[in-house]
């Protein structure tokens, strides 16, 4: 049996898009290009 594991984290997304990211939902990018980024912080585990 595989060990239990868990993470517990705050992340933040954002991208050139008007509204929402595009390419999250594979829908078009509103720009025709996708400048993306992506952090966090690991708080436990």
């Amino acid at each position: 049996m595989p060990d239990q594991w868990m993470i517990r984290a705050t992340t933040f997304s954002n991208c050139n898009c008007e509204i929402n990211c595009g390419c999250q939902f594979n829908q078009p990018t509103t720009h025709g290009f996708c400048d993306f980024i992506m952090g966090g912080i690991i708080e436990e585990g």
